[in-house]
C-alpha cells in the first residue's frame, strides 16, 4: 500500500472517528521498532491513567501492529505507510493530546521530511539517548512524561499461545537470536556456532534459534532454526517457554525482559561513541535475571568463553541446572 493510499484512508478514518465523537481522542506515535515499542509499552498504562475516558490511538507501521492491538489499554492501532504519513496526520488533524514518542529531528527513512517538535528537551536526542539510561527513561526525559511503573508488557492472547505449541519443544531449551536490523550490534557468526555447540555438548540441552533469517550452519538435532516461520507474538511464545534468553542487543532481547525470560546480552559500543549502556526497564534494566555483557569496542570483541561464563553463572544464580 501506498503513502497515498494510506492518507486516503486516514483521511475517511479520522474525519469519521472526528465528527462522531464523543470522547477526547489522544494519540500515541512509535512506528517502529519492536523493542521501541515494547520498551515504552508502559507509557501507554500511564497514557490510559491520565485519560481514562478518552479515545486511545497507536499509531505504528503495520509489521509491528501485533505488539500493540491485544493491548487493553489503546483503544485503536493505525498502520501508517512512514514518519511522513504521521507528520501530515498530526498536521491535519486536531488531537486533544498527542504523545510523540520518537526523538525530535528524526528523519523518515522513505521520505526524508524531518520531525520537529514542540516543548521537548532537546538536549536528549538520537545522539546521545543511551547515556541518560534505557530506552524508555531517555523518551521519557526527551518528552517530559513520567510514568509510574516502568516494567514493560507484551500483550500475547492465548489463541497465539495455543497455536504456537507445535514450534514449543518438549523438553527444556534455550532460544538464542543472533541478528538485528544493524550489523553494529551483530556478534561474529563463528562464535555464534562455537557458543552453540558447546552449550549442547556441555548441557545436553536443545538451542532453538529465532529471528527473521539464521545465518547459522549447524547440522544437530539438538539445534533447532525457527528462523523466518514465526510471527513476532509467536517468538515471544517461544520466548517465554525458553529456560534462557542469549542475544544480542535487539527487539527479541525486550520481549525476554517483558516476558520475565532470564538472559545474556551482548552488547557493543553503538553509533556517536555510546557504549557501556543498559537499553532496558524493569528487570533487565536492574540487572536481575540477566547479564549484560559489554565490550567497550564492537560486540564482535566479546569472546565466546565470557559467554559461557555468565551463561554458568547465571544457571547458578536462577537454579535453572541442577
Amino acid at each position: 500500500m501506498s503513502r497515498l493510499s494510506y492518507l486516503i484512508n486516514y483521511n475517511l478514518l479520522l474525519c469519521s472517528a472526528f465528527l462522531k465523537r464523543d470522547k477526547k481522542i489522544v494519540a500515541i506515535s512509535l512506528i517502529e521498532h519492536i523493542g521501541d515499542i515494547i520498551a515504552n509499552e508502559p507509557i501507554s498504562r500511564e497514557v490510559r491513567r491520565m485519560h481514562p475516558d478518552a479515545e486511545v490511538i497507536w499509531f505504528v507501521r503495520k509489521p509491528y501492529k501485533e505488539l500493540l492491538r491485544n493491548n487493553h489499554h489503546i483503544d485503536k492501532v493505525y498502520t501508517i505507510f512512514c514518519l511522513t504519513t504521521w507528520i501530515l496526520i498530526q498536521k491535519k488533524f486536531h488531537f486533544d493530546k498527542v504523545y510523540d514518542l520518537h526523538f525530535n529531528g528524526r528523519t523518515c527513512s522513505i521520505c526524508k521530511c524531518s520531525l520537529n517538535k514542540e516543548n521537548v528537551d532537546d538536549s536528549i536526542n538520537g545522539t546521545n539517548y543511551l547515556t541518560y539510561g534505557g530506552l524508555l527513561k531517555a523518551v521519557c526525559l526527551h518528552n517530559k512524561i513520567e510514568v509510574m511503573d516502568s516494567i514493560p508488557q507484551m500483550y500475547i492472547p492465548e489463541k497465539v499461545i495455543s497455536g504456537s505449541a507445535k514450534f514449543v519443544p518438549k523438553v527444556k531449551f534455550i532460544v538464542i537470536h543472533c541478528m538485528s536490523n544493524e550489523t553494529i550490534k551483530e556478534w561474529d557468526v563463528e562464535k555464534w556456532s562455537r557458543l552453540v555447540t558447546n552449550i549442547m555438548d556441555e548441557y545436553k540441552i536443545k538451542v532453538v534459534e529465532i529471528g527473521y533469517r539464521s545465518k547459522l550452519n549447524i547440522q544437530s538435532d539438538n539445534y533447532h532454526n525457527l528462523c523466518g516461520k514465526l510471527s513476532i507474538l509467536q517468538s515471544g511464545v517461544i520466548i517465554k517457554k525458553a529456560m534462557l534468553f542469549i542475544g544480542i542487543d535487539s527487539g527479541p532481547a525486550h520481549m525476554a525482559n517483558a516476558l520475565g525470560t532470564p538472559g545474556i546480552i551482548l552488547i557493543g559500543e553503538y553509533y556517536f561513541g555510546m557504549n557501556n549502556y543498559n537499553p532496558y526497564s524493569g528487570n533487565y534494566g536492574s540487572l536481575n535475571k540477566c547479564r549484560l555483557i559489554h565490550s567497550n569496542s564492537t560486540v564482535k570483541e566479546i569472546s565466546v568463553e565470557t559467554v559461557l561464563q555468565k551463561i554458568l553463572s547465571l544457571f547458578k544464580e536462577e537454579s535453572l541446572i541442577s
